[in-house]
């Protein structure tokens, strides 16, 4: 017969084995993952020995300094991370699901355009339902953004996605496409589209090479034949937007980026050019089977009105939030 207490005894062991693990792949280095853990780095690396030994396989391989999971190791952790992540928000987990309460804290990664145009209005929203829930937006480059999804270091993402890998969710919020943007009072502005000729007729205010509204600039420049006269680079669509408010040039930017407040016309593309400028689609990147927080369902309901996640017996209705320049998003 089993001892008393014997069964919990090795749960507690088994957690504590995971979570060095876990926080051992997450930091590449095992003195890293026992700081953080609170004990000393001998403790972290005879607990990933015990899995090791257990499973009768290298879970890491050194390369200097650092550690990286070996093939089995990514196995291991892409099962065990949801177990420990699950254990650790337990009790929040407990009283939205005992108490019916929408609490706790969201993380959100987003990328600068999403960041920028998106997010404010639903960030502005659900903290006027639900003041007590802490709302943490952490912007950067979009590959970074995926990583972290599937790490779980955040709770979701929102951003531009073309295909969508299998181990992840995309719920479309907007489309937005790209347009021109000249100052007020510019010849452009007289135009209801913009032509091929016209785009080397104006120095361009550009985003740097490697972004996707640069892309149309290649695009002008192979399938037309047209060298937009470059004035200067920005790095981002507000920065960009100013520019062109002072008279520096004209410029390509997604339709989301502009609003009322702008000093600027924005003209759209003659169907030739619309034909080689693709629309991108902003949305929800979640982890696929990922269990969210309540709050974490109810932000996305606001942006995905109908939007089901684990644990919710049915959607909620979400308040109409303004989406800007690409529309409305309501729920029906």
């Amino acid at each position: 017969m089993e001892a008393r207490g014997a069964g919990d005894y090795r749960w507690r062991g088994r957690l504590k084995q995971l979570r060095a693990f876990c926080y051992s792949v997450e930091l590449r280095n095992m003195s890293r993952a026992a700081e953080r853990m609170g004990v000393s780095q001998p403790a972290v690396s005879q607990l990933v020995r015990a899995l090791e030994e257990e499973f009768e396989t290298a879970l890491f391989e050194r390369r200097g300094p650092r550690i990286v999971p070996t093939p089995a190791g990514d196995s291991l952790y892409r099962v065990a991370l949801p177990l420990v992540l699950g254990i650790d928000r337990i009790h929040s987990a407990f009283a939205e699901e005992h108490g019916q309460a929408v609490a706790g804290e969201i993380h959100i990664g987003a990328g600068l355009s999403s960041n920028a145009f998106i997010l404010p209005r639903y960030v502005k929203a659900f903290r006027d339902l639900y003041p007590s829930v802490a709302v943490r937006v952490t912007g950067g480059d979009p590959r970074e953004t995926v990583r972290q999804v599937r790490s779980h270091k955040i709770d979701f993402a929102v951003g531009a996605m073309g295909s969508t890998p299998e181990d992840l969710e995309f719920h479309e919020i907007l489309s937005s496409k790209m347009v021109t943007i000249a100052p007020e009072g510019h010849p452009l502005a007289e135009r209801e589209r913009v032509r091929v000729k016209d785009i080397a007729a104006w120095p361009v205010v550009a985003p740097p090479p490697g972004t996707h509204a640069r892309e149309f600039l290649d695009v002008a420049s192979s399938h037309f034949g047209v060298a937009p006269a470059i004035a200067m680079e920005a790095g981002m669509w507000g920065v960009m937007k100013r520019y062109v408010e002072a008279g520096v040039g004209i410029a390509f930017v997604p339709d989301i980026s502009i609003a009322p407040g702008d000093r600027l016309c924005m003209i759209p593309f003659e169907k030739r050019i619309e034909n080689y400028v693709r629309s991108r689609a902003y949305g929800v990147i979640a982890h696929r089977g990922r269990s969210l927080s309540r709050a974490a369902r109810r932000f996305i309901q606001l942006m995905v009105p109908g939007f089901r996640g684990d644990g919710d017996e049915a959607a909620e209705a979400a308040p109409c939030v303004d989406a800007g320049a690409a529309g409305a998003t309501c729920a029906p």
